[in-house]
C-alpha cells in the first residue's frame, strides 16, 4: 500500500511548484491617497484583513441601537462622534475602515464560540478591528483631503468601546429595546420550515450569548479601568496588551495595572526595518530561541501579542506542550499584513498642501545637523524599504534624559500579574527561565505569543518557507454569567515611580544593549514622514512640529484635538472646538505632561524654527 505524502511534504512540493510566482499587485491607489507605493487592491486589504480579532458578532453590531435613542449604533451619523474613518471610495463594505469581518471557525474558542440560534454553524461573521483602525490617517487643507496609510488615527477608541459596552447594557434593561434588537437577530431567520417553537428557541439563545459576550466584555472593562480620559488619538495600548495578558493568566486572585498612560499612536511606515518597536522599544523585530535568532518568527510575535491585546480569543492552559494555546488569531493574514506593510513608504508633502521653500529646507537641513537633531533623528530616504533602523534610546531623567512624561515607560517596567495558569511554563515554551507565580507583566507576554504560534505550526512552517523562497502573500479578506473576582491593584505611584528612577540610574553603567537601558528610555528613529502625524511627543502632548521646537514652557498647555484640518504653517491639526473634539490639558496627572525634547531650544531663533519646520516637512 503506498503511503500518503505528509502534510509539511505536500507543503514543500506545493511551494516548489509556486517559486517565482509571487503575485503582483496592479492599479493606482485610491483616488484621495498619498502615493505611498501601495494600489488601490493593497489599501482595501489592509483595511479589512482580519488580524483575529473578534469583538461582537456582525448581526448583533448591525441590530444595536445606541443607548440612549432608538438611532442605530452603527448608523454613519451616530458612529461619526468616535472619528473612525469611513469606507473608502468604491468599497462595497460599509463598517469604517479598519473595521474586519472574521468568519474562521470557532471551534474551541473559549468565550467567541456562541450560539445564538438552532442550527447555526461554526463560521459565523463577527466584527473586529485591524491594524488600519488606528494607523490610518485622513488630512485636509483648502478643499483637498489626503488619505495616508500607516499614519496615527485620531479615533476615540475608549469613546467607542465604552459606548457599545453602554448600548449593550441599555438593550438588556429595556424590554422595548431588547424586542427591536432581538427582531433584527431573528427575523431574518424566519421562514416556512422554522416554526414559532423552534423561533422561541433562537430567542433563548440568543439571550443567553448576548448575556455571555457582555460579562466578558465587562470584566475586560474592570481589567482597564482608568480614571484617565484618552480622548481623540490617544490610547494606552500597551496598558490593555498587559491587562489581558494578565486576564488571560487565568489566576484566581488577579492584579491588574491601570492603563493611565494614553499615547499617540505611532506611524508605522518602515516598521520592519526597527530591531525594537513600540514608543519605549519594549518588542524586539528578532526572536530569539535558545541562542537561535529567527528574524521571521519576530513580526509574528509582536503582531500577535498586539491582536492578543485587541479582542482576539485565546485560551492559555497548564502543561502547554506542542498543542499551544487555541486562539482566533489569523496567523496568516499576520504575515500577509506585515509582508504588505514592508512596502508602504512614508508620505510626502502634498503639493496641494503648498510649494516648500527649497531655501528655508536646504538651511532646515543644516540646522538638523547643526543643532544634533541628526545623532537621534537619522534620516531615511522615503523609498528605501531596506536599511536596518537601530533604536536610538533616550533615558528619561539624568544629563542627557529626554524629559518627557514618564509614565508609559514606568507603567510597562513596575506593573506586575499573577502567573496563574502559567506559573512554571519555560519563558520561550521550550527555552528560558520558568514563569514565576507573581512576576512583570510584560514577561507573560512572549510566552503567550509563541503558545499561539505552536497551536498554528504547520502554518508558521509554511510562511517560514514561503518567505525563503520569495513567494509573496496575499491578504485575505472576509466579504460579506458568573461574577468574576475584581482584579488587585498595582502598589502606589509614587514608590513605582520612584522605583523606575532609581533603576534607570542604575541601569547607566550597563551596555547600550542591555534590557532596562533599552526600556527604560524612549526611542527615537527616522523623521520621514513626520509631518502627517501630530500631535507630538510619544504621548500627543504638543500639537505641532513648531511648538516642538519652543522652550516646554512656552508651549500651550491646552488644544483641542480631532480636526483633520491641517495647519500648513506650524505643521499640526486645527486647533478649535467643533463636534468630534477633545480638549487636551498637559500635565494635568500621570501621562499628560508636555515637557522634556529640550535640546537647549530657547537658542534657536525664530527663523532657524522656521528653517528646521521647513526641512521636517520635506522629509
Amino acid at each position: 500500500m503506498r503511503s500518503q505524502p505528509s502534510r509539511l511534504g505536500i507543503i514543500i512540493l506545493t511551494l516548489c511548484a509556486l517559486a517565482g510566482c509571487a503575485q503582483r499587485w496592479a492599479g493606482p491607489p485610491l483616488p484621495n491617497s498619498a502615493p505611498q507605493g501601495w494600489s488601490a487592491k493593497q489599501q482595501i486589504a489592509w483595511y479589512r484583513g482580519s488580524q483575529g480579532s473578534r469583538l461582537i458578532p456582525q448581526a448583533w453590531l448591525a441590530a444595536l441601537e445606541d443607548a440612549n435613542s432608538t438611532t442605530m449604533f452603527m448608523d454613519p451619523a451616530n458612529f461619526a462622534r468616535f472619528n473612525y474613518l469611513p469606507p473608502a471610495p468604491g468599497e462595497t463594505a460599509t463598517l469604517p475602515i479598519g473595521f474586519a469581518r472574521d468568519a474562521q471557525s470557532d471551534k474551541g474558542l473559549p468565550v467567541t464560540g456562541l450560539r445564538w440560534f438552532k442550527g447555526q454553524g461554526q463560521r459565523e461573521p463577527w466584527v473586529g478591528l485591524n491594524c488600519a483602525a488606528c494607523h490610518t490617517a485622513e488630512i485636509s487643507h483648502g478643499g483637498t483631503t489626503v488619505r495616508v496609510d500607516g499614519a496615527p488615527t485620531l479615533a476615540d477608541f475608549q469613546g467607542f468601546t465604552g459606548a457599545l459596552r453602554l448600548a449593550m447594557h441599555a438593550t438588556v434593561a429595556d424590554p422595548a429595546k431588547w424586542a427591536r434588537f432581538e427582531g433584527r437577530v431573528v427575523a431574518p431567520r424566519r421562514s416556512s420550515e422554522r416554526s414559532d417553537t423552534r423561533i422561541d428557541g433562537d430567542r433563548a439563545m440568543l439571550k443567553g450569548a448576548f448575556a455571555a459576550l457582555l460579562a466578558h466584555l465587562d470584566e475586560l472593562a474592570l481589567y482597564n479601568a482608568t480614571d484617565s480620559v484618552y480622548g481623540y488619538g490617544r490610547l494606552d495600548a500597551v496598558g490593555h496588551i498587559l491587562n489581558k495578558v494578565a486576564y488571560l493568566n487565568a489566576d484566581p486572585m488577579p492584579i491588574r495595572g491601570e492603563p493611565n498612560a494614553p499615547v499617540s499612536y505611532p506611524f508605522i511606515w518602515n516598521a520592519g526595518q526597527h530591531d525594537y518597536v513600540q514608543w519605549n522599544g519594549l518588542v524586539p523585530n528578532n526572536f530569539d530561541l535558545a541562542g537561535i535568532k529567527l528574524p521571521a518568527i519576530g513580526p509574528l510575535v509582536r503582531n500577535t501579542s498586539e491582536v492578543v491585546g485587541v479582542f482576539a480569543d485565546m485560551k492559555t492552559r497548564e502543561k502547554v506542550g506542542l498543542g499551544g494555546y487555541r486562539s482566533s488569531v489569523a496567523i496568516n493574514n499576520l504575515h500577509a499584513l506585515e509582508r504588505q506593510l514592508g512596502g508602504l513608504m512614508s508620505p510626502a508633502w502634498p503639493a496641494a498642501f503648498g510649494a516648500l521653500d527649497q531655501v528655508d529646507v536646504d538651511a532646515g537641513k543644516r540646522l538638523f545637523a547643526g543643532f544634533g537633531c541628526v545623532s537621534c533623528h537619522e534620516p531615511l530616504e522615503r523609498g528605501d524599504q531596506k536599511t536596518p533602523i537601530v533604536a536610538r534610546m533616550s533615558p528619561i531623567w539624568g544629563a542627557n534624559g529626554v524629559g518627557t512624561d514618564p509614565w508609559m515607560v514606568c507603567n510597562t517596567f513596575t506593573y506586575q500579574a499573577k502567573g496563574g495558569l502559567l506559573t512554571g511554563t519555560k519563558s520561550t515554551i521550550f527555552s528560558g527561565p520558568p514563569l514565576p507565580g507573581l512576576g512583570p507583566t510584560a514577561g507573560y507576554l512572549k510566552t503567550q505569543a509563541v503558545g499561539v504560534l505552536l497551536a498554528n505550526k504547520e502554518k508558521v512552517i509554511w510562511i517560514l518557507a514561503k518567505d525563503a523562497l520569495g513567494i509573496g502573500s496575499e491578504i485575505f479578506v472576509e466579504e460579506a454569567g458568573v461574577e468574576k473576582q475584581r482584579p488587585g491593584n498595582q502598589i502606589d505611584a509614587a514608590i513605582r515611580l520612584q522605583a523606575c528612577k532609581d533603576a534607570t540610574a542604575a541601569a547607566a553603567s550597563d551596555p547600550p544593549e542591555s534590557q532596562n537601558r533599552r526600556t527604560l528610555a524612549y526611542k527615537a528613529r527616522p523623521l520621514n514622514g513626520i509631518w502627517a502625524t501630530a500631535p507630538y511627543l510619544h504621548n500627543g502632548s504638543v500639537k505641532s512640529l513648531y511648538e516642538l521646537l519652543l522652550p516646554p514652557a512656552q508651549r500651550d498647555r491646552e488644544f483641542w484635538v480631532g480636526n483633520r484640518e491641517f495647519d500648513v504653517v506650524n505643521v499640526g491639526f486645527l486647533d478649535a472646538p467643533g463636534p468630534r473634539v477633545s480638549l487636551f490639558r498637559a500635565n494635568t496627572g500621570n501621562g499628560n505632561s508636555n515637557a522634556g525634547h529640550d535640546y537647549g531650544n530657547a537658542r534657536m531663533t525664530e527663523t532657524e524654527r522656521r528653517q528646521l519646520v521647513a526641512y521636517m516637512k520635506s522629509l
